[in-house]
């Protein structure tokens, strides 16, 4: 009863904000708690390989579920896009392998200003597969982006390879913001984030058995 209850309250303190400002909100303290990860990451990978360090990271993705899986009950388990959610894993899978190797033989500067990207080829899909509209103020940001990522990648010198595995995670990533868009449309947040989480560790143990190091705590 108690869990309901809690459940009923964050629903009601959610509901009181404005859409609009409570996205851009919890953007922000997404993008700060991705710089973080990225920091944690660089750090762990000087002792345990990338693979492993991102089978341990979605297994924590479950762990923090867990309380919210508890108070929704099994409903959190129902999609009614089991298709989009499985190429969607399949992605992030592949995603979060290149970006965690990537990060690991790249600067960390660098590796977080080229994961920025992701905004940049998700506003040119969204334009291509969802047909939303690209203002002059969305396209001059584009622009900018990609400018600025091109002074990041400095091509006139040499393009590493921890480089181009982070712009092809970019670009994966952003193809599963497109399957999010479309799974928001029938599928709540935590059912999204329940399956992101639940359906990367098989493929992220499978690539991290291989490197295998028992982590010292």
């Amino acid at each position: 009863m108690c869990l309901f209850k809690i459940k009923k309250l964050i629903i009601e303190f959610f509901s009181n904000i404005p859409k609009k400002f409570l996205s851009i909100i919890l953007m922000i303290i997404s993008g700060i708690f991705f710089v973080i990860m990225h920091s944690a990451v660089k750090y762990l990978s000087q002792e345990i390989h990338p693979f492993e360090i991102a089978f341990f990271r979605n297994v924590f993705v479950v762990i923090v579920l867990a309380p919210l899986i508890i108070i929704s009950g099994y409903d959190i388990f129902f999609t009614k896009q089991p298709k989009i959610q499985f190429y969607r894993i399949l992605l992030n899978s592949f995603a979060l392998i290149c970006f965690f190797y990537g990060l690991s033989v790249t600067e960390l500067a660098e590796a977080t200003a080229l994961g920025f990207t992701v905004p940049i080829f998700a506003t040119i899909l969204s334009f291509l597969l969802l047909k939303e509209k690209l203002r002059l103020r969305r396209f001059s940001a584009l622009i900018i982006g990609f400018i600025g990522t091109l002074l990041v990648l400095r091509p006139d010198i040499s393009i590493e390879i921890g480089s181009l595995l982070i712009i092809l995670s970019s670009v994966l990533w952003s193809i599963c913001l497109i399957f999010i868009k479309q799974l928001t449309i029938t599928d709540n947040a935590i059912t999204i984030s329940l399956y992101a989480g639940l359906g990367l560790v098989p493929l992220t143990f499978l690539v991290a058995i291989p490197v295998w190091t028992t982590p010292n705590i």
